[in-house]
């Protein structure tokens, strides 16, 4: 099925033809690698290079989403976070891969109405004031959004 979409639409972005390419390169040291010898008991060891993909390579993939975690726990205030995640019908997946401006707007909206539906709740709940609303996405085959829970202006 996505194959006959993409070939109606005169087949897959450049882009993803890139990324299987390097996948399949990915830790083939005839491509390129580095040795490394501990100073310690002088035992070395080869290690290939990585293509450092986003999408198709599990990997490296699991390793970026390891260091992006590890740089938001350092990053972000220790409160409590809720997770969003925005997935689109399939027929509007290849609109978005074709065009990411459109992923970037939906992001925006999606965003907002949360941010609203937080404010509202919190005034539900009795809390006044000017309240202040946060987030980070990443953006894979589905947009994952963590929220912070809503807070009170001039408070941590």
């Amino acid at each position: 099925m996505v194959l006959a979409a993409a070939e109606e639409r005169s087949g897959f972005p450049k882009r993803v033809h890139e990324e299987v390419r390097r996948y399949i390169a990915c830790g083939d040291v005839r491509r390129g690698f580095t040795l490394v010898k501990c100073t310690d008991c002088a035992e070395s060891a080869v290690i290939a290079f990585s293509c450092k993909s986003r999408a198709w390579c599990p990997s490296c993939a699991a390793r970026r989403a390891h260091e992006a975690a590890l740089h938001l726990l350092q990053v972000l205030p220790h409160v409590r976070y809720r997770q969003w995640t925005l997935s689109l019908p399939f027929a509007l997946r290849f609109a978005v891969v074709k065009e990411p401006k459109l992923l970037r707007v939906l992001e925006r909206c999606v965003t907002l109405a949360i941010f609203r539906w937080q404010r509202a709740r919190a005034k539900q709940l009795g809390h006044g004031g000017r309240l202040l609303c946060g987030s980070v996405c990443f953006i894979h085959y589905a947009a994952h959004m963590i929220m912070r829970s809503w807070r009170r202006a001039g408070r941590r």
